[in-house]
């Protein structure tokens, strides 16, 4: 029998504009995705996809973001890696590659483009139709996918492989 992995690839949730150059990485979120960010949390609470192991750009907006959807009670691992500000998908996905084992269910929570290019390259063609073409056009704050992952071991990872799950988008 084959494992599963499912790994939870996370937009952060809606953040506020920059207030003056440079400051990008201090954004915070608006009242608006600290909701969409709870409501995600109840939504992946109910459906037992709470992750064991979260990640996060160290952005305060992806710090944020990863501290509601898990919640004040949350007993995983977290980890804030700088490398993921702002990554590109190919180092997104090498990040993945890079979990612990141990964990069936993971998150990571970064930004555009990056996130939905990982998301977009980690997808099977065999996967849901309608999900992949909502995939495909737009990824907004705070959206979330699910990728159901054919492997044993993160390190095997691929691209194209992976069964998109479900797409959650803040409002819908």
């Amino acid at each position: 029998m084959m494992g599963m992995k499912t790994l939870l690839l996370l937009r952060h949730g809606e953040a506020a504009d920059p207030q003056g150059p440079g400051m990008d990485f201090q954004r915070k979120l608006t009242r608006q995705g600290l909701q969409d960010m709870q409501r995600l949390r109840d939504i992946l609470v109910e459906r037992g996809l709470m992750p064991q192991f979260a990640m996060a750009s160290d952005a305060h907006r992806t710090q944020l973001t990863l501290r509601e959807v898990t919640g004040e009670d949350y007993r995983g691992q977290v980890v804030f890696e700088s490398a993921l500000y702002n990554a590109e998908y190919k180092k997104i996905i090498e990040t993945a590659r890079q979990l612990n084992d141990r964990h069936d269910v993971a998150l990571i929570v970064a930004h555009n483009p990056g996130i939905h290019m990982a998301a977009m390259n980690l997808v099977s063609d065999a996967s849901d139709q309608a999900l992949q073409t909502s995939l495909m056009q737009n990824y907004s704050s705070g959206t979330l996918t699910v990728l159901e992952c054919p492997i044993e071991r993160w390190e095997d990872l691929a691209e194209r492989h992976n069964r998109l799950l479900d797409l959650i988008v803040p409002g819908r």
